[in-house]
């Protein structure tokens, strides 16, 4: 049972355990998140008060570890076949060559990723590197028509394993129905799974440069929907690396639910725990 609480207080920067619906304190948080190996942070994407939080959260946590620790951050919209690019821009920004909006707009060719300057910021500040995990677009788009034979063998994990039953029904409620048809859903959900293991892989096996040391905390930014309830890429994670201390943190937009909603969205009937942590950024909507 959760515990009674008040609800007149402000629920921006609240953070729960999911399992348990018990609050805790931020400094609470920070120390889950420094015995942590590897810390999940499931985000809604372009929301600076959940990116301003990320940043916060990278900074407060390598203050808490060892100083110099060698750790990296990993980005959903950063694919690893482009991570030659992706450490010569990161290492200009480190040096001041450039600054952060320029190394933004390097690797992603618009200026709508800025809300992200947080989570570069932080890194840089702690001496960590940037890690490219994800696949493009174009390697991803066979297998729209014609399911996981149509990608190139060669990009697919070892041991690749595709969600269980109950990530399938989340994925096709999400899809809304529409005009997919059924062999469409499946490849677009083939498209999701592939994601979350290629991801999963590269962010425990890769080095964002050959020179650089075993990284001692991995950071991952990544859309929640491929973490949430523990699936997607945390399920993969935890079979890839049984022993790594893994943290998942929800970060949840309040203002898009009512405040009587904001409760039931940690721990549902069915699916379970939304994750270790839920933390709550801006107000609730309404009543």
């Amino acid at each position: 049972m959760f515990s009674t609480m008040s609800f007149a207080q402000s629920w921006n920067g609240r953070v729960f355990q999911a399992r348990t619906g018990q609050e805790i304190t931020h400094a609470e948080l920070i120390d889950h998140l420094a015995a942590s190996d590897i810390i999940v942070l499931g985000e809604k994407h372009y929301t600076p008060s959940i990116q301003t939080t990320q940043g916060l959260l990278i900074d407060e946590t390598m203050n808490r570890f060892k100083l110099g620790t060698p750790f990296l951050t990993a980005w959903e919209f950063l694919d690893f076949s482009s991570q030659p690019k992706i450490s010569d821009l990161y290492h200009q920004f480190f040096s001041d060559t450039i600054d952060v909006n320029a190394l933004l707009f390097g690797l992603m060719g618009s200026n709508n990723s800025t809300t992200y300057a947080p989570i570069f910021e932080a890194t840089k500040k702690h001496g960590g590197l940037f890690l490219g995990v994800n696949l493009t677009r174009e390697q991803k788009a066979p297998i729209l028509k014609g399911g996981l034979e149509a990608v190139d063998q060669q990009l697919i994990p070892p041991g690749f394993a595709m969600g269980d039953a109950n990530y399938y029904e989340r994925f096709e409620q999400a899809m809304g129905g529409g005009h997919a048809t059924p062999e469409q859903i499946q490849n677009y959900f083939i498209a999701q799974c592939l994601t979350d293991d290629v991801i999963a892989y590269h962010l425990l096996n890769d080095l964002p440069e050959p020179t650089a040391a075993p990284a001692e905390k991995r950071f991952l930014i990544e859309g929640s929907f491929h973490t949430d309830y523990f699936d997607g890429t945390v399920e993969r994670l935890k079979v890839r690396a049984p022993n790594a201390r893994i943290h998942l943190v929800s970060l949840v937009d309040a203002s898009d639910y009512s405040e009587s909603e904001l409760m039931n969205l940690l721990n549902d009937p069915k699916y379970g725990p939304l994750g270790d942590s839920v933390y709550f950024v801006n107000e609730p909507s309404g009543q």
